[in-house]
């Protein structure tokens, strides 16, 4: 992992770090030794360690946070870099994340790369640094600056991170560390570890008022928030080694909290969904050229990601009516992206005018907006057009994969590719595959979402979206809650106080209940629906915001909501004389055990391939929040036996899976079954 070199008084260590670029137990004893091998020799006066193909990329090994060995293998080698009695240079020419970017930190001087990165992501799970950048990053560039990077979690350039950035060498990296770190020994410079630094310390009112004006922020994050201010105070107010200890302490409880737990078992499930779209996609590609058919948001984002990806995109909005408005929209997005212009990303998007200008395209993506006749006389047309190496993608949730199949008579050339996103800016990416699929059209599914930045989470042909049953399900367990003794109120208070932006009837009203209903029966027939109250409401006229009145009553002026009178009366007369008192608790738990019973029917029935693809799906598709690590990651930390019991009414989704009762049986969890798919 670490190649030595001498070169006159320098030993130039360049870690190269095979295993996904995270900093690891065996990774940290390699450096250690060629560390120790170094400063033992005594005709080496500087130490220069240097990256190559991202070594210190990926940072932080989610898989082994709360591994003891590692820590202390961890801790050796920075002990080693800070105590060192020769100066120790890091060179980066890569990324650097989270534990990675804490040993760059802990150099003595560091030199960049031109547009090398750092960044400390660990809030994103739940954790304060764990590795000294708390104590750190202060010294080097005060309170404010390191907290808004400790804090956002956000990667920024090395070169606007001040005393941090030492020198940045453009053109031969290697050759130029050199002659800097040969620079350093021709001028006699001693070691300069961090922890004499005074830098960012040297205006103590300056660094409280920094502290107080975080406070807020920190406060909203959470535990691992106000334990990244406390450490950071500590940079100013304890000495070095206290420091350490305190942050050291400070991460190991944040670690083996419920949430920092959820969030690492999410992001390791995206790893896994990565690392399989990658070895997929390595057998082909969406290759240079892909067409996208339709005219909303979702072909317009999905343009723009291409773009930026450096795909060449034929766009063909089929009726012209919003051709020009659609392009105007995609250059706004693609000029986020900062220093970026119109052209140069000009000559990538042709604006065609037929299906039959799509036909060259490796890869055609139906992303239409429209009603399931239109969406299959388009796969009809482009079935006689394309070629037989062009993959069909279908992005539509309104037709199933089988029928896009049968109308383009071109089924292994067919996929589904169903982006993920709450607000029309996607993370993740569906990748819908059924038996006849051919490898080469999974492949270029895969590549696509990998290209443009999305998590692919796979799924075989399903006879409606997965988003649909979960949604049904909560409605159906919901609308049992009130005939139960709940209130619309409590039932809605409960599942955003667990992270959600509206409760199950806060839904309903937004998106009208007639339209919600003939959406269910579509989904599972009307003989399955087990949703009186909502059916009497919408019978009653009740049928949600745009009608003005549903399960809320809205001010037509300011839109405010208010429990309907109306809606109050005919939930009661949906009641039995035994009505209960159904504490939060209780709401969250059957809600929740209602979306964990659809999850173990659909990887029961082999739909989705673990429960970790379920949790995926729901919380970058379905509305879970992200602190919940989705609802199967939810149902193991609440106990599988607690879900079961919470499974409440006749309904077919409420009705126990065989799947939950058989790991119940066995004493098993969810997490055993991703295991079995190498999750972690």
């Amino acid at each position: 992992m670490i190649e030595t070199r001498i070169h006159g008084p320098v030993a130039i260590l360049e870690m190269h770090n095979e295993r996904d670029a995270y900093v690891s137990r065996s990774f940290c004893a390699s450096l250690s030794d060629a560390l120790r091998r170094a400063l033992e020799d005594e005709t080496v006066a500087i130490v220069l360690l240097t990256d190559t193909d991202g070594a210190l990329a990926q940072g932080t090994d989610i898989s082994a946070l709360s591994d003891h060995p590692r820590r202390g293998a961890l801790r050796l080698v920075l002990d080693l870099i800070e105590g060192a009695s020769k100066p120790v240079v890091m060179a980066l020419k890569g990324d650097a994340l989270g534990t990675g970017a804490e040993l760059v930190l802990a150099g003595h001087f560091r030199l960049f790369a031109p547009g090398a990165r750092l960044g400390f992501p660990d809030i994103h799970l739940g954790l304060p640094p764990g590795a000294g950048a708390s104590q750190r990053l202060p010294r080097l560039v005060g309170a404010d600056a390191a907290l808004k990077l400790l804090l956002s979690g956000r990667t920024v350039a090395a070169s606007r991170l001040g005393p941090v950035h030492d020198a940045e060498i453009p053109g031969d990296f290697a050759h130029g560390a050199r002659l800097f770190a040969e620079g350093l020994v021709s001028e006699d410079v001693p070691p300069f570890p961090v922890s004499g630094r005074r830098d960012g310390l040297a205006d103590p009112f300056a660094f409280q008022e920094a502290l107080r004006a975080h406070r807020a922020q920190a406060e909203e994050l959470g535990q691992a928030g106000a334990d990244i201010l406390r450490c950071v105070e500590a940079a100013l107010l304890l000495p070095f080694d206290a420091g350490l200890t305190l942050e050291d302490e400070c991460f190991q409880n944040c670690a083996d909290r419920p949430r920092p737990r959820a969030l690492r078992h999410l992001a390791l499930a995206e790893r896994a969904a990565q690392r399989r779209a990658a070895t997929l996609a390595q057998s082909g590609g969406a290759g240079g050229a892909i067409a996208i058919i339709g005219a909303g948001a979702s072909a317009t984002t999905l343009t723009a990601r291409a773009l930026l990806a450096g795909l060449d995109v034929r766009l063909l909005d089929p009726t012209q009516d919003r051709a020009g408005q659609m392009e105007k929209d995609i250059w706004l997005l693609t000029q986020q992206r900062e220093g970026l212009v119109k052209a140069d990303l000009a000559d990538q998007l042709s604006m065609v005018q037929s299906l039959a200008d799509c036909a060259a395209a490796d890869l055609v993506l139906v992303a239409l907006d429209q009603p399931a006749p239109e969406v299959l006389r388009v796969f009809e047309e482009l079935g006689y057009l394309v070629p037989g190496h062009c993959v069909l993608a279908s992005a539509s949730a309104e037709v199933g994969l089988e029928d896009c199949a049968h109308a383009s008579g071109r089924a292994p050339q067919v996929i589904g590719l169903h982006p993920l996103s709450a607000r029309n800016d996607p993370t993740a990416m569906m990748l819908a595959h059924s038996a006849t699929t051919a490898g080469f059209a999974l492949a270029a599914g895969a590549g696509l979402a990998r290209d443009l930045g999305l998590v692919a989470v796979p799924v075989t042909q399903i006879d409606c979206s997965p988003f649909d049953l979960a949604q049904l399900a909560l409605w159906q367990a919901a609308d049992r809650l009130l005939r139960d003794g709940a209130s619309c109120v409590s039932v809605d208070a409960a599942m955003r106080s667990l992270g959600w932006t509206q409760g199950p009837f806060q839904a309903l009203d937004a998106r009208g209940l007639n339209r919600a209903l003939m959406r269910a029966r579509r989904v599972i027939g009307a003989d399955d629906l087990h949703l009186p109250i909502v059916s009497a409401l919408a019978e009653a006229g009740l049928t949600g915001q745009e009608a003005g009145q549903g399960f809320y009553s809205y001010d037509a002026e300011t839109g405010r909501a208010v429990p309907s009178t109306a809606a109050s009366k005919i939930i009661q007369a949906h009641r039995d004389d035994a009505r209960q008192r159904i504490l939060t608790e209780d709401i969250q738990m059957r809600l929740l055990a209602a979306l964990c019973n659809v999850g173990a029917k659909l990887v029961g029935e082999g739909q989705v391939s673990s429960p970790a693809g379920f949790d995926l799906l729901m919380v970058h598709g379905g509305g879970v929040p992200r602190a919940l690590g989705g609802p199967m990651q939810a149902a193991d930390a609440a106990g599988l036996l607690r879900i079961r019991n919470a499974l409440v009414g006749t309904a077919p989704l409420l009705m126990p899976q065989e799947l939950l009762s058989q790991l119940i049986k066995n004493g098993q969890r969810f997490a055993d079954l991703n295991a079995a798919v190498a999750l972690s």
